[in-house]
C-alpha cells in the first residue's frame, strides 16, 4: 500500500495497492468509509519466518466505523490467537488480515483476500458474554478461508465440498483448544445427530462429479454440515491405522504447502488429488471404498445394537454382541420413490468399516474391541473377564440381603407417621435407591455399560435394542443407563445417558445419586 499527493490536485491522495500473491480478480475487494483502525497484537510478539529467511509478522487488522470501537476491541482481540493457531499448519497466504465491519451490509459477511467484511451487528460489548459463541465461529472461519478457499481453489464444483470442508475442519480444531475437548466433542455429536436426520434420502452426495452449476444455498448449508464430518472420520480412521494427526499434522500441510509452491495447477485441489494424497500418508486404508461411501455416495447408517453376557466359569464370560445394519434409509427411499435419481444420488446400501466397542465395568479401564461391519452385519463372541470387585460386591450385596430379610420391617410404623418434604418429594417425583432385585440384576449382567463407537469414527446412529433373557437386563435399562452417567466421565457418554431414549427409562426408575 503506498499513498502520494494527486499531481494536479494536492488536496486529493492517490492509494496504490499491490498483491503479490496469486490471486484471481472476483476475489479483490475494497472498502472506503471513515473507518477506525485497531491494530491486534500479539501477547508475546510472536514472528514468522517466511522462505526467504526474513523475520516478518502476520499482521491482524480490525475495522470499524466511530462509535463502535470498544465493541470492536472486545470482539476481534482474540484472533491474534487463531492466527497463530492456523499459521501451524502453514505461513499465513497474505501479508495481512483485515477486517472490516460495516452497517447493513448485503450479506452477514464477504470473504476474499486478505480482507473480510462482515455486519456490525456482530460485535458484542464486554457485558454480554454469549454472543462470543456465535461471533467467534464467524470470525475464525473466514481466516481459515484464507488458506483454504482464496490461497487454495477447488478445481471443479464437484470439488467445492473439499474447499469447505478443509476451513470448518480447522476451525473446529481451533474451537477444540481455546474451548476444550468437552465443547468440541459435544458439536461434534450434535452435528453428526443432525447429519444423520438430514441425510436419509432427500440429499445428494457431497460430491457430485460431472456438476455444472454451484450449489445452491440449501445444498451448500448440507455439504457445510456433512463435509468436516467426512474429514473428522477419516482423521479417526487414519489414526487408528497408526498415523499420527494423519490430517492436522500430515495431509493439510501438504495440501497448503503444494498450493504454495504452485505444485498445484492454478491452485486448483480436486477430490481425487487429496485422497491420493491420504492414499500415501496412510496405505492401509481402503480410500476407495471411503471415498464411495461417504463422498460420492449419500445417506448415513442406522445402527442396531444387542449385548448379552454369557458366564462361563468363575469370572470368564464373553459378551455376545449383535450389530445389525437395515439397508439405509438413503437406499430404501431413493429405490423406491426416485429411481430416476439412483445414480446422481448413489445411496450408500451398507456401510463398511471397523466399529469400536468398550465394555466397562465400574471406574475401572474398559475392555476394547474392534468389529468388522460387513452388510447387514452378525453377532460378534467379545472375550470379557468380569471384574474381581464385582464378584465381591455381588457376595457382599447377597449377604447384606439376608441379613436385611432377618430385620423387623419398618414399613408399618411408618404409615402411621407423616412423610417429611424430602419423602412427599421423592414419592411424587418418583425417585428411588436400588433395590436388592436390581442390585442382583446389575451384578449377574457381567457388566456395567457399553459404549459404541466412543472416538466418533462413524456418522450414524446406534439404537440399542431392549432384551432382558433369561432376567438379565440390557444395556438400556435403566440401572445400565444410570451407571453410565453416574461413572463416565466423557461428555457424548453423559449426553447418551441424559437423551430422550435414556430419560423414557428413567422416568419409573431413577437413582438419587
Amino acid at each position: 500500500e503506498e499513498q502520494v499527493i494527486h499531481p494536479e490536485d494536492p488536496t486529493k491522495a492517490i492509494f496504490y495497492f499491490a498483491q503479490s500473491a496469486l490471486t484471481s480478480a472476483q476475489q479483490m475487494s475494497f472498502a472506503i468509509g471513515p473507518f477506525s483502525l485497531y491494530v491486534i497484537r500479539a501477547d508475546n510478539e510472536t514472528k514468522r519466518i517466511v522462505d526467504g529467511g526474513d523475520i516478518t509478522e502476520s499482521l491482524v487488522l480490525a475495522y470499524c466505523l466511530p462509535g463502535m470501537e470498544l465493541q470492536l476491541q472486545n470482539t476481534t482481540s482474540w484472533m491474534r490467537k487463531a492466527m497463530d493457531f492456523f499459521e501451524e499448519y502453514d505461513v499465513y497466504p497474505y501479508t495481512s488480515f483485515k477486517m472490516v465491519f460495516v452497517e447493513d451490509p448485503v450479506t452477514e459477511s464477504a470473504l476474499t483476500a486478505s480482507m473480510a467484511m462482515f455486519s456490525q451487528s456482530i460485535l458484542y460489548p464486554p457485558e454480554i458474554v454469549e454472543q462470543a459463541y456465535t461471533t467467534r465461529p464467524i470470525l475464525s472461519f473466514a481466516l481459515a478461508s484464507q488458506w483454504s478457499g482464496l490461497s487454495m481453489v477447488p478445481k471443479a464444483y464437484s470439488d467445492s465440498w473439499l474447499i469447505d470442508g478443509i476451513a470448518l475442519y480447522l476451525n473446529a480444531q481451533l474451537t477444540r483448544k481455546l474451548l476444550g475437548d468437552n465443547e468440541y466433542r459435544y458439536r461434534l455429536r450434535c452435528d453428526m445427530e443432525r447429519c444423520v436426520t438430514l441425510d436419509q434420502g432427500d440429499q445428494y452426495p457431497i460430491c457430485v462429479p460431472g456438476t455444472l452449476t454451484p450449489a445452491d444455498r440449501a445444498t451448500l448449508q448440507f455439504i457445510q454440515l456433512k463435509a468436516p464430518l467426512v474429514l473428522h472420520i477419516l482423521d479417526q480412521r487414519m489414526t487408528k491405522l497408526g498415523t499420527s494427526s494423519a490430517l492436522s499434522r500430515n495431509v493439510i500441510p501438504e495440501i497448503f504447502r503444494q498450493a504454495r509452491a504452485d505444485s498445484l495447477a492454478g491452485r486448483q485441489l480436486s477430490t481425487e488429488h487429496f485422497f491420493r494424497i491420504c492414499k500415501k500418508t496412510t496405505r492401509s486404508l481402503d480410500v476407495i471404498a471411503f471415498q464411495n461411501q461417504w463422498v460420492l455416495g449419500s445417506g448415513c447408517p442406522r445402527f442396531a445394537v444387542k449385548a448379552e453376557y454369557v458366564k462361563k466359569t468363575g469370572r470368564q464370560g464373553y459378551v455376545n454382541l449383535s450389530v445389525y445394519q437395515p439397508p439405509s434409509q438413503a437406499f430404501r427411499v431413493v429405490s423406491d420413490k426416485e429411481v430416476n435419481n439412483l445414480e446422481w444420488k448413489a445411496p450408500t446400501e451398507y456401510f463398511t468399516g471397523d466399529l469400536t466397542v468398550h465394555i466397562h465395568d465400574g471406574d475401572e479401564a474398559p475392555f476394547e474391541h474392534v468389529v468388522d461391519v460387513i452388510g447387514e452385519g452378525r453377532i460378534h463372541e467379545l472375550p470379557y473377564t468380569a471384574n474381581v470387585k464385582r464378584v465381591y460386591r455381588n457376595r457382599s450385596s447377597r449377604r447384606t440381603g439376608r441379613l436385611k430379610a432377618e430385620e423387623p420391617s419398618i414399613e408399618a410404623t411408618a404409615k402411621d407417621k407423616e412423610m417429611s418434604e424430602e419423602q412427599r418429594e421423592a414419592v411424587e417425583w418418583r425417585f428411588a435407591n436400588w433395590t436388592q432385585e436390581d442390585m442382583e440384576k446389575l451384578f449377574s449382567q457381567g457388566f456395567d455399560w457399553i459404549r459404541y463407537d466412543p472416538d466418533g469414527e462413524w456418522i450414524a446412529m446406534f439404537e440399542r435394542q431392549k432384551t432382558a433373557v433369561g432376567g438379565v437386563p440390557a444395556e438400556s435399562d435403566a440401572i445400565v443407563w444410570a451407571t453410565q452417567l453416574q461413572y463416565e466421565k466423557d461428555v457424548i457418554a453423559q449426553k447418551e445417558a441424559c437423551g430422550l431414549d435414556s430419560f423414557l427409562v428413567f422416568r419409573t426408575h431413577l437413582k438419587s445419586f
